[in-house]
């Protein structure tokens, strides 16, 4: 079996703000047969901790925002940090690209398990985050661009120390 190009070491909630929506609301939707529904954005930023030892730091924010027609039970804004490493043998320009797509896709499952058991307690029925593909699409040169709707935010990459004299 082939190492992963980068590990997970930890990762923490470092933001966690869920809000369920009024009662009253939520009733007042169920009543009218209005589906419980969210738009979600996703960002992801990529820093630098130690570059000469490979550990970096993502952090994946979730917002959730309304949908046209659809109750909106729980406001959602939680950001998760992992602590990566990256194997020796990945090239030093792949490793912001690689880390602002794995970083998040890795830690978007623990993200959508922590909101899952915090909405199952709630009043209104329990938030399941989409699947997201963080790959950025082509633009029209045919080069990969990152997209802040879709894939995320990627707003700076890791930074290589100047070597000391």
């Amino acid at each position: 079996m082939q190492r992963p190009p980068i590990h997970l070491k930890d990762h923490v909630f470092t933001k966690v703000h869920i809000d369920a929506a009024e009662i009253d609301y939520v009733q007042g939707g169920i009543n009218k047969k209005i589906p419980f529904g969210y738009n979600f954005t996703f960002s992801c930023e990529v820093l630098g901790l130690n570059t000469e030892e490979r550990f970096f730091r993502v952090e994946l924010n979730i917002l959730s925002q309304e949908k046209e027609d659809h109750i909106q039970g729980y406001s959602v804004d939680v950001t998760v940090a992992g602590l990566f490493e990256v194997e020796k043998n990945v090239p030093e320009e792949e490793m912001p690209k690689m880390l602002s797509i794995l970083g998040p896709a890795l830690l978007l499952g623990s993200a959508r398990e922590f909101i899952y058991t915090i909405t199952s307690r709630g009043p209104c029925k329990a938030v399941y985050l989409p699947t997201v593909n963080f790959v950025p699409p082509p633009d029209e040169s045919g080069t990969a661009k990152r997209s802040q709707e879709k894939a995320g935010k990627k707003k700076s990459a890791p930074k290589k120390k100047a070597a000391k004299k």
